[in-house]
């Protein structure tokens, strides 16, 4: 993932993260508040509702007063009910429906002091039934609103009822009113608000037409009253409840207004802050592009690369540092440069030292054998010049080869086609004249390698040249052998095995014998078995050593056929 994109959805994240908490948080507290106004409206809705009951049940008081009042003045009433003529009784019978439809009840019955009606409005045919513990039952419950049943001619309604009373000639009579609770009754209540009521009383509801839950209808429950319920056929006081709930649409359709404004919103605001932080991120990203672009093309053969800018940023701060680098890198360059060009001929002027000091070795081995022959016989002197003419000439040539080579600085690879026994014999001139070793040569078949044999006698060269200076003064033996190997699972090589019966060396002077410049004699120069190991590797074979402190060494080249 690139920074670019890291930064965008960092600053993404950061804003829609902010924006999203700030959304909830406004949201909350708009829904807290618009639901604390809701429900003071709904409070006040209530309260209203409470009032016009009291109200409904005062004016019911004040309807049966004034129906008392009239009956107390009527003298027609007075015949019929305290004097029973007979000619008022069909005026007595008609009087409570009568004075029921002038005063707005629903119900109106009369009685005598013995619980006997007299007079029915809502159901003439209660006339002389018996029904004492109505009075006294609604009479108990005081002045707020109560419920009766009654009975019309054709079903028994609910209604809300109140009882007063008036003495005629020393004969008491009592009246109940009421008023019939219907959903029209309860509908009017709502005064057109959102608002639900409906009455449960025991046998049935009045205001549903079913009676399931209010939670199951997803109306929340706002307030329940108990209002007292005559039971006269009990002769008990029961309840009925009047319920009222709120459908709460409006509430629901302010609040889905609300969510979808913020949700649009936050969209929005999505697509415009996906827009300005990707154009924040691609300013802020392109200049470390740019000096990401002129970093990479930067090099040591490419340093002319300038990075410094006009900013004063941290982007700028970068860039000088940048420049500040590169111009130091040019200058060590230059001086990294000339170490190493000092470093080269350094380590090719010991290269020349090393290699000339093994083709000289034979040269001084033999001047050294005439001199010891010169002023004695000469016939002698003449025999053995003769015999090693030819190891002068070919250790001449082999210098020679040598300092052609090394005139190109890098001494030249040749590849060519040869055997490797005669390139061993010429190798053991370094080492056969010596009085204090004893050589032992074991060489195989002849065996064909491709590469440079200069290589492969500098490489033997140094090998043996090794092998004598392990043995020190005491002197020892030095065997050198050569084999063919063939095994079943691989190509053919060529073994050539150098091994002395020196000092030997221990664990870690093995592990570094192969390291440029490390040596374990004071007049060594630590390039011997770095160069061997190189020629080996360019002839395409391997070198491995076997060595104990104190049981010699062995050396194996191994060498593809």
């Amino acid at each position: 993932m690139s920074f670019r994109t890291r930064l965008t959805i960092t600053f993404l994240l950061a804003i829609l993260l902010s924006m999203a908490l700030l959304t909830i948080l406004i949201r909350g507290e708009m829904t807290r508040r618009i639901t604390d106004q809701y429900s003071k409206r709904v409070e006040s809705l209530i309260e209203v509702i409470e009032e016009d009951l009291a109200r409904k049940n005062n004016s019911l008081q004040r309807s049966l007063n004034q129906v008392c009042s009239d009956m107390a003045e009527d003298p027609r009433f007075r015949r019929g009910a305290v004097d029973r003529d007979p000619g008022h009784r069909r005026y007595l019978l008609d009087y409570a429906g009568e004075a029921m439809r002038l005063s707005g009840l629903d119900m109106l019955q009369i009685q005598q002091a013995d619980g006997r009606i007299i007079s029915s409005g809502h159901f003439r045919n209660e006339y002389d039934r018996m029904e004492p513990d109505l009075p006294r039952l609604l009479g108990s419950i005081g002045s707020g609103p109560a419920l009766v049943r009654a009975r019309s001619p054709d079903t028994t309604f609910l209604a809300m009822a109140r009882v007063d009373s008036l003495s005629l000639s020393g004969r008491p009579f009592t009246l109940i009113g009421g008023v019939r609770i219907g959903n029209s009754f309860l509908s009017r209540m709502t005064r057109g608000e959102q608002l639900e009521i409906y009455l449960e009383y025991p046998g049935g509801i009045i205001g549903r037409e079913n009676g399931e839950d209010e939670l199951k209808t997803g109306k929340p429950l706002v307030r329940k009253l108990e209002i007292p319920l005559v039971d006269t056929r009990a002769g008990e006081i029961t309840s009925a409840t009047l319920v009222l709930t709120h459908q709460l649409l409006s509430l629901r359709v302010i609040l889905g207004r609300i969510n979808r404004w913020f949700l649009v919103m936050l969209a929005a605001a999505a697509v415009i802050s996906l827009v300005v932080v990707s154009w924040l991120a691609r300013t802020i990203s392109r200049p470390l592009e740019e000096l990401s672009d002129k970093a990479s093309r930067l090099d040591l053969d490419n340093l002319e690369i300038e990075f410094k800018t006009g900013r004063g940023d941290e982007i700028g701060k970068l860039s000088g540092v940048l420049d500040s680098m590169t111009s130091r890198l040019k200058r060590s360059s230059a001086l990294i440069r000339d170490a190493e060009r000092r470093a080269t001929l350094g380590e090719m002027a010991r290269q020349v030292n090393h290699d000339i000091k093994n083709g000289l070795a034979p040269i001084r081995n033999i001047f050294r054998h005439l001199s010891r022959l010169a002023g004695k016989d000469s016939g002698e002197l003449d025999r053995t010049f003769t015999e090693r003419k030819g190891s002068l000439e070919s250790s001449i040539e082999y210098l020679q080869e040598l300092a052609s080579r090394y005139a190109a600085l890098t001494p030249p690879v040749r590849e060519e086609r040869f055997g490797i026994i005669g390139v061993v014999k010429e190798s053991l001139r370094i080492i056969q004249d010596s009085d204090r070793i004893k050589l032992k040569v074991n060489l195989g078949p002849e065996a064909k390698i491709a590469g440079d044999p200069i290589a492969l006698r500098r490489v033997m060269e140094n090998l043996l040249k090794n092998a004598r200076d392990a043995l020190g003064s005491e002197g020892g033996e030095v065997a050198v052998s050569t084999s063919v190997e063939e095994p079943a699972d691989g190509p053919p090589s060529a073994l050539i095995s150098v091994s002395d019966t020196g000092e030997g060396m221990s664990r870690d002077q093995r592990s570094r014998i192969f390291e440029d410049f490390y040596t374990t004699r004071e007049d060594g120069t630590g390039l011997g078995l770095s160069i061997v190991k190189r020629l080996v590797r360019d002839l395409g074979g391997s070198i491995a050593v076997e060595s104990e402190k104190g049981l010699g060494t062995v050396f194996t080249l191994k060498l593809p056929l």
